[in-house]
């Protein structure tokens, strides 16, 4: 499976978001758990400019999942 997670703040996703994505702030991205359970699941992760989802991609890395892969800003998209 695939999850194209948006790691701005939840004001920002309201503002606009890519289609499909779903909303976990970095300061809430330990919750993933909730929403992903599969660590083997392929994950897409942005935020705006791209800090944070390099932020949230070694977080979800040391949690151990395993495809993680940070598409950037999206600004960029």
């Amino acid at each position: 499976s695939i999850h194209l997670i948006d790691v701005r703040s939840a004001d920002e996703y309201r503002q606009g978001h890519i289609p499909g994505s779903i909303n976990i702030p970095l300061d809430q991205i330990l919750d993933i758990t909730r929403v992903v359970s599969d660590k083997s699941a392929r994950l897409f992760i942005h935020c705006l400019s791209g800090a944070r989802s390099h932020r949230a991609c070694a977080w979800l890395t040391r949690l151990g999942y395993s495809d993680v892969t940070n598409i950037g800003g999206i600004a960029q998209w």
